[in-house]
């Protein structure tokens, strides 16, 4: 449970009627833009896995490059991709021109099959935004095969 007065409840949105797009477009890296840092600020995650987004219909996909050797089924780095997509398709859903501090505390990730290499791509949609929450469905593919899928909630936090 969250303390109702520390989250955004002006916000809403809804994308029931609005399914994943997957597996990703034979073009997705030729269209994914690398994902951009504040200048002067250090985020070790992006020089690591050098994120890449680009929109997917109603969602929004982000290619990561798995920063270690793939072991055993690979898991590990389809967390690793289903973790950074949850955030920007709830920046998009959010007013442009507005910042809100976002943070994800839960991903619920179920494994299809296993990985074999370092290039994943997670593809995301809000769902909905309301009293404060926003939920957030989320594909991890590995080129045409589903690896992973699950669900996600970050808090709109009020910056009071």
């Amino acid at each position: 449970m969250a303390a109702p007065e520390s989250l955004r409840t002006d916000i809403q949105a809804t994308n029931r009627d609005t399914g994943l797009l997957g597996p990703p477009p034979s073009d997705l890296y030729e269209n994914a833009k690398p994902w951009r840092k504040p200048t002067g600020v250090e985020i070790p995650i992006i020089d690591t896995t050098h994120p890449r987004a680009a929109r997917v219909g109603a969602s929004i996909a982000t290619a990561v490059t798995v920063p270690w050797d793939v072991t055993g089924d690979g898991s590990e780095g389809a967390c690793l991709a289903a973790d950074l997509s949850v955030g920007p398709p709830v920046d998009a859903a959010i007013p442009r021109g507005t910042w809100v501090p976002h943070p994800n505390p839960d991903l619920s990730l179920r494994f299809l099959g296993p990985t074999e290499g370092r290039d994943l791509v997670a593809i995301a949609l809000c769902r909905e935004i309301s009293g404060g929450l926003a939920t957030v469905e989320t594909e991890v593919w590995q080129q045409q095969s589903l690896v992973a899928t699950g669900i996600s909630t970050s808090l709109l936090l009020s910056q009071s």
